[in-house]
């Protein structure tokens, strides 16, 4: 392991610590201060778990791309199975980055419709999460749609 994929693995647990803790206080303040009070962890939970996303992105810009994670050779013809394999995976992993961005943008836009009697700036603030989580969603979406359209191509060939 090299020095900065140590360093973007430590901070990947600190983030993830991060999110579970707030998710986690966020229930219990719910439960146990009010609806008000357990907003302020959740968006701190959101926050952590989209840094996680990005430090999985730069882990990935930093040279543990995907040609070496599928130990693909550039000089070497592969097949169109070879292809849709690799692809397949790929697609898998957007796949699950999708889910979690969807599921946000529905939790952040439910909270939003109910806080719209309690507060104005919690309204606010909810939506732009909402906003922000559906953007990341259409662009994962846009991506697997790009990766089947490939595969699809790779398959009739």
């Amino acid at each position: 392991m090299t020095e900065t994929s140590t360093k973007l693995r430590r901070r990947e647990i600190l983030w993830s610590s991060v999110a579970v803790g707030a998710f986690s206080v966020t229930g219990w303040a719910y439960s146990n201060i009010g609806f008000i009070q357990s907003f302020f962890p959740l968006l701190i939970g959101i926050f952590a778990l989209r840094r996680i996303l990005a430090l999985e992105m730069a882990e990935g810009a930093e040279g543990n791309d995907l040609s070496e994670q599928y130990e693909i050779d550039p000089d070497r013809e592969y097949t169109a199975d070879e292809q849709i394999e690799v692809l397949s995976e790929v697609k898998g992993t957007y796949g699950q980055k999708g889910r979690i961005w969807g599921a946000l943008t529905g939790i952040s836009a439910i909270i939003a419709a109910v806080a719209i009697p309690l507060s104005v700036a919690l309204t606010a603030v909810c939506t732009a999460v909402a906003g922000y989580c559906l953007v990341r969603y259409v662009r994962i979406r846009r991506i697997r749609r790009t990766l089947d359209t490939r595969i699809e191509t790779l398959s009739r060939e």
